[in-house]
């Protein structure tokens, strides 16, 4: 959310505020990479747990049938685990559990502003792969092991 700060005539004004510049530069760097592979790209007006859907085409430049959801996550400070090659991200067990349920593959993609870098997961399958149950997931979040290298 915005916030309002007062300029030296004492006039408030709203101030953008570095999260929103980060995730917008987020869905501006995927947008790039799938609009050069002739990707379609279209934004949520409103975020309940996706961002984008995206649409593909074939090398010959056929629609294929089929599409997949992104959900961005922007961070300046992602933390890194070098001994596994990999970044964590805590994600609510809410939107893991919405996203398993729909028939559409999710991506979730966490942008590292600072080094202008994104790492990508397929969460159906990593939950499937990784045998994670949401009812077995304690709490309210869980941990992500997000591959540097995919």
């Amino acid at each position: 959310m915005p916030i309002k700060i007062k300029n030296k005539r004492n006039y408030s004004l709203t101030k953008r505020v570095k999260s929103h510049v980060i995730a917008d530069l987020s869905v501006n760097y995927f947008e790039k990479i799938a609009l050069e592979k002739a990707f379609t790209v279209e934004c949520f007006e409103k975020d309940y747990g996706y961002d984008l859907l995206v649409q593909t085409f074939n090398k010959q430049g056929l629609f294929e049938p089929g599409q997949f959801k992104v959900q961005m996550k922007a961070t300046r400070k992602p933390k890194y685990l070098t001994s596994t090659k990999e970044v964590s991200f805590v994600c609510e067990k809410k939107h893991l559990n919405g996203w398993t349920k729909d028939t559409d593959p999710v991506i979730l993609v966490l942008f590292d502003s600072k080094k202008r870098k994104a790492y990508w997961l397929y969460i159906q399958n990593h939950l499937i792969s990784k045998k994670i149950k949401i009812n077995n997931i304690r709490g309210e979040s869980k941990t992500l092991r997000i591959p540097l290298k995919n």
